[in-house]
């Protein structure tokens, strides 16, 4: 009984290594050719397995897809927005959002930009997309407390600032452009005070 429950164990333990394998090789192939130009064919000769080993533990792209991004979250989880969400001053509560996503996005930008460029052209990321769509708005929904505008259209201009804000390619653009991550969250901080007053 002893022998087959260690049999047993050790089997799975190899199992869940493949598994990990397979997962950080579709990863490293997302950030080094987009998910677009990724195949199962690559992937499985990365990961140093067979390709009917890869469909096994995943039995289809959408599977491998959903579990690349499962595994890449797990790996480097999103900022939880519970971290800024007790700040009660709105620009303070704001910079501190942005600057711990824009963190976010540096550590993680050679996998998610390739990742996020491509998404749109594969049909196997839909459900990915929807995650990280209602992700952001649980964000945008925890900075934008306390913020009032001034009329209609201020209100309009100051929720396209929020949505734009937290986007990967706002921060992609801006930091291109010379600035730091801190600095980068300070001038959309800076826009959003232009736009609006703090609630009294």
């Amino acid at each position: 009984m002893n022998k087959r429950t260690y049999t047993k164990r050790a089997r799975a333990e190899k199992e869940n290594e493949t598994r990990k394998r397979i997962l950080d090789a579709t990863l490293a192939m997302w950030a080094e050719n987009g998910p677009a130009a990724t195949t199962i064919t690559a992937v499985a000769a990365r990961a140093g397995v067979q390709r009917l080993t890869l469909y096994r533990h995943f039995g289809e792209e959408a599977a491998l897809a959903s579990a690349a991004w499962s595994h890449l979250e797990n790996e480097a989880p999103p900022p939880d927005p519970a971290g800024w969400a007790s700040v009660g001053d709105p620009a303070r509560r704001t910079r501190k959002a942005l600057r711990a996503l824009y963190r976010y996005y540096r550590d993680n930008a050679a996998v998610l930009g390739p990742l996020l460029r491509d998404a749109p052209q594969v049909s196997s990321l839909a459900d990915a997309v929807r995650t990280r769509e209602r992700y952001l708005t649980g964000v945008i929904a925890t900075i934008e407390a306390g913020w009032n505008a001034r009329g209609r259209a201020k209100a309009a201009m100051l929720e396209a600032t929020f949505r734009h804000a937290v986007r990967f390619s706002t921060w992609q653009s801006i930091t291109d452009a010379g600035l730091a991550d801190r600095d980068a969250a300070r001038l959309i901080e800076r826009w959003i005070r232009a736009l609006a007053r703090k609630a009294r």
